[in-house]
């Protein structure tokens, strides 16, 4: 992994464990953030301006449209698309981390650019393999 030397404590880590350990961020980080995602999701999807100014604007600020789903449809409609989305979240945390877990035997520590490509090859391959299902979540929240 960039920045992280195997040597250094005499353990090794199973790819299984990487890709454990990479799933497990995915998993939580869309967990916290589903709420968020799914405001900005109607954001979008809303025809008129974001402002107090527009009547016919159902939305016009975060904590408004939070307050106004939470009245409308309940705490649940803050995780609609939330499964197809975890699961998204899991595949890319396993597929990113696991990538980065893959450097030639003796390596060592990786410099600024070496990172800076690490990195993007990455998410490029992370992106390649999930792109699939990435819309998925966004059509379940849009729903009213």
């Amino acid at each position: 992994m960039v920045g992280y030397d195997p040597k250094a404590d005499d353990r090794s880590i199973s790819k299984l464990e990487v890709a454990v350990s990479g799933s497990v961020s995915g998993l939580v980080t869309r967990a916290l953030i589903s709420p968020l995602d799914v405001i900005k999701i109607r954001f979008q999807l809303q025809i008129e301006r974001l402002s107090h100014r527009d009547p016919n604007a159902k939305y016009h600020g975060i904590l408004q449209a939070g307050r106004q789903i939470l009245r409308e449809e309940g705490p649940t409609a803050f995780w609609k698309g939330h499964i197809p989305a975890q699961l998204l979240s899991i595949g890319y945390g396993a597929v990113q981390v696991g990538a980065g877990s893959r450097r030639a035997p003796g390596a060592g520590l990786l410099n600024g650019a070496a990172q800076g490509r690490g990195v993007g090859q990455q998410a490029a391959v992370s992106i390649l393999l999930t792109c699939p299902t990435g819309n998925l979540p966004d059509r379940w929240a849009e729903s009213d």
